[in-house]
Formats: structure tokens, C-alpha cells, sequence
């Protein structure tokens, strides 16, 4: 797995939901310019997030933002889980984030 994912245009889906716990924090940084970034991870995973949308959605677990100049950081750390840091960003489009059970 590489630690930085980018794409100008289209869909970029990262599907982080296989990852085990043990080891330190895995650090993934994604942005699409034009599009959809996808993201899932493990239903017991320990996530902090970091995400931006210039215009479009932000849907980080189920809580949706439509709009401009959108924003947000979310720390889930109750879980068992693999330790996931996310900086996510899109330009036009929309940044997804969901467990892998829902």
C-alpha cells in the first residue's frame, strides 16, 4: 500500500477495509481534482480523518455536507482495529468515507 494516492479526474475508491491491527498508525494521503474519492475502512478500526471538499459532498460516515469551501476532522479511536490517519480532499465532486458493515 502506498501512503499517497491522486487523481485529477474521475473515481479514486481506496479500500482500506483489510487492514489488520499491530504496527504503528498507517498514514494515507488522497485527493482527486474532479471527481469521487471513496474510502473504507474496517469496522473496527481506529481513524482520525482530515477531509476538505472545494464544492459538492462530504460524507464521512454517514454525516453528509453539500456546499462549498466544506471541512472536517473526525477521530473514531474506540475501535480494536489498525490505526488509520486520512488527509482526503477533493476540488469539484465529493470525499466518501464508510466502515466496512455499512
Amino acid at each position: 500500500m502506498r501512503g499517497e494516492y491522486r487523481r485529477a479526474g474521475g473515481e479514486l475508491r481506496l479500500a482500506l477495509s483489510d487492514l489488520k491491527a499491530g504496527g504503528g498508525p498507517v498514514t494515507v494521503t488522497a485527493s482527486v481534482g474532479i471527481g469521487r474519492l471513496y474510502v473504507v475502512v474496517p469496522d473496527d478500526a481506529q481513524v482520525e480523518l482530515d477531509a476538505r471538499v472545494a464544492g459538492g459532498e462530504l460524507r464521512l460516515f454517514g454525516n453528509q455536507q453539500i456546499g462549498t469551501g466544506l471541512g472536517d476532522r473526525v477521530e473514531r479511536l474506540n475501535g480494536v482495529g489498525a490505526r488509520l490517519v486520512l488527509h482526503l480532499e477533493a476540488g469539484i465532486g465529493g470525499v466518501v468515507v464508510e466502515a466496512a458493515g455499512t
